[in-house]
């Protein structure tokens, strides 16, 4: 198996793993929580989404593709995987206490105060798993396995320690920290495998900034997503309460394996196509992407398909009675998942692979304007299900903005 199949292989048991173990736990979940302290654990989720988008910082791919440079080079690799994680430091901190403060102090968090202060502990996780460290290197296997031992042991502790919905704190507990207890499993490993070692006198501050400023467009991206992404169960929870929240964050992790499906290929093929776009052989990236795109669509097509004609037998059987709005919920997030699948090919492997970046933060900026002229109404006359078509609208808005700007500037040219 050469290196490509086997790190296609590995992210997708990543993938999977972030997605099967926790599925089977779903059912459990939804019928001994219930749509509201479901809908509390999804909240304080989003939150911490948004800030483990913070401390990411975009180097998933702007670093990654720095590492896949260097790569043979270690005292390079060493060097770059001190100064991200200096700057990955600060803004660890600054997210930490930032929930901390905030769930402490505003009245209208106390409530979800105990839930908020343990999504801390995954925000943590995610510093202590660099993900593009080994994204560029090419060894994308090592973090496959490791999620899934933890995962596995997590959903088992769910099943013992969760009975009732006064055990929601428990199964908040489990979920925010077993992916540290992973990370700190993965930081060990790479020490010991000497991915990286004792930092330099080259590790600073400025060299840290130096770094963000090559990744400030991808974040800026990022951060716009936000508002239309990881933050649409708290614009509902704030709007329709944490029932509604409940159900929208049902649906849509049962159709998360759409996007774990587009993920791992996007992983990689991007060191390979930044390679041939740095290489200045557009023909290769050119057939590299589109061979991605056309998996994507056949993804795509079938899993609309099967929501549309098994999900509203399917959703109420898996979630239970309590959850049936959620069957509706579900229509729409498929066709979102398949549009996102686009935009992913568009912006990972076009946009950001061959340098054009800077871009990013302009496409969202329009789609942040767009969302928010419609979300308020959409969510206050149809709660979950108009925040998803309000989030559709979006997506759909951004996928057309890429292609043009895409065919503009003829990225796709086989010359």
């Amino acid at each position: 198996m050469n290196q490509l199949k086997k790190n296609i292989f590995y992210l997708y048991l990543l993938q999977f793993s972030n997605y099967l173990v926790p599925l089977a736990t779903l059912p459990y979940l939804s019928r001994v929580l219930g749509p509201d302290k479901f809908g509390q654990i999804g909240f304080a989720q989003a939150i911490a989404q948004f800030f483990i988008m913070v401390v990411d910082f975009g180097f998933n791919y702007t670093i990654a593709r720095k590492i896949s440079i260097a790569k043979g080079n270690t005292d390079d690799i060493n060097s770059i995987y001190w100064n991200v994680q200096l700057g990955r430091a600060v803004l660890l901190v600054f997210s930490v206490s930032l929930v901390l403060i905030a769930s402490s102090f505003f009245d209208f968090l106390r409530a979800d105060r105990v839930f908020l202060s343990l999504s801390v502990l995954t925000i943590l996780a995610t510093f202590f798993t660099p993900i593009w460290l080994y994204q560029g290197l090419d060894i994308m296997p090592v973090v496959g396995r490791n999620a899934l031992v933890w995962r596995v042991l997590g959903a088992a502790s769910i099943f013992l320690l969760v009975k009732s919905p006064d055990d929601a704190w428990h199964a908040a507990f489990i979920q925010f920290g077993i992916p540290l207890v992973g990370g700190l499993a993965l930081f060990l490993a790479g020490w010991r495998s000497r991915l990286f070692f004792y930092p330099g006198r080259d590790v600073s501050l400025a060299n840290a900034w130096n770094l963000f400023k090559e990744s400030l467009h991808v974040f800026s991206a990022s951060l716009l997503t936000v508002v239309f992404t990881t933050l649409n169960p708290v614009i509902l929870r704030f709007i329709s309460g944490n029932a509604q929240v409940g159900y929208y964050v049902a649906s849509e992790r049962l159709l998360s394996p759409l996007r774990q499906l587009y993920t791992p290929l996007v992983q990689a093929y991007y060191p390979r196509i930044c390679k041939y776009y740095a290489d200045g052989d557009n023909s290769a990236a050119r057939k590299n992407i589109l061979a991605v795109l056309a998996v994507f669509i056949v993804f795509g097509v079938l899993a609309v398909a099967g929501m549309w004609l098994l999900g509203p037998i399917v959703l109420p059987f898996l979630l239970g009675a309590e959850f049936s709005e959620s069957a509706d919920i579900a229509k729409v997030m498929i066709l979102t998942q398949v549009v996102i699948g686009i935009a992913m090919v568009q912006a990972n492997l076009v946009v950001i692979a061959s340098g054009r970046q800077n871009s990013l933060k302009w496409i969202y900026a329009i789609a942040i304007m767009l969302h928010l002229s419609y979300v308020y109404y959409f969510v206050s006359h149809w709660n979950g299900l108009g925040t998803a078509i309000a989030a559709l609208i979006t997506e759909t808005a951004i996928t057309i903005m890429f292609a043009i700007y895409i065919k503009r500037m003829r990225m796709l040219t086989r010359s």
